[in-house]
């Protein structure tokens, strides 16, 4: 673990979607002949800006699902863009390992700023991870302006491996369905 580097794994996954745009292209090449536009839809891809994923998908979307040929297209473009979300969400056992750890000095950070700040204690907290970012609830007692001690809180959290998003709040306002870790609804980073 000492000789972790975020950076490099970060990278991978750079190069995961320089692996994409290749497999799309060469998907797109298989069907010249059957699908008309394909190098139009190469030299996109080979472009794009976007989210390769999402370029992929958008390619996929243009094509007749009436056409044989380009409704075979879309599946197999399809597969692809759907591979990525499903390759990248699932971490590997060395970086669960790493986000367990990070998830540790969450809370230890967590503990201490209670002990440190009785004016900001928690009533409550709770630490989730999702798609390697870190999420913490923290339900406090008292901070009823929640100004200082959120702030405070935000800054002791900003220093991670990992980025660490906070939803605050006062215990009388806590409600389940005001903050969700998919869409990060209710949470601000750290």
């Amino acid at each position: 673990m000492e000789n972790f580097d975020l950076r490099k794994y970060l990278a991978e996954g750079r190069l995961f979607e320089k692996d994409m745009t290749s497999k799309a292209i060469s998907v797109l090449k298989s069907y010249e002949g059957k699908v008309e536009g394909v190098e139009g839809y190469i030299k996109y891809l080979m472009n794009t800006k976007d989210d390769i994923s999402s370029s992929i998908q958008a390619v996929a979307d243009d094509m007749d699902r009436d056409n044989d040929a380009e409704d075979s297209l879309r599946r197999d473009l399809e597969k692809l863009s759907l591979a990525k979300g499903k390759l990248i969400k699932e971490l590997s056992p060395e970086m669960r390992k790493v986000m367990d750890q990070e998830k540790a000095k969450v809370e230890d950070t967590l503990q201490a700023f209670d002990r440190e700040n009785p004016d900001y204690r928690y009533k409550s907290y709770d630490v989730n991870d999702h798609e390697g970012e870190i999420f913490v609830v923290y339900n406090t007692q008292a901070d009823y302006d929640q100004i200082r001690g959120k702030e405070a809180l935000l800054d002791l959290l900003s220093n991670f491996q990992y980025p660490v998003y906070v939803h605050y709040t006062v215990r009388d306002d806590y409600r389940s369905d005001n903050h969700d870790i998919y869409s990060k609804k209710g949470y601000e980073l750290a």
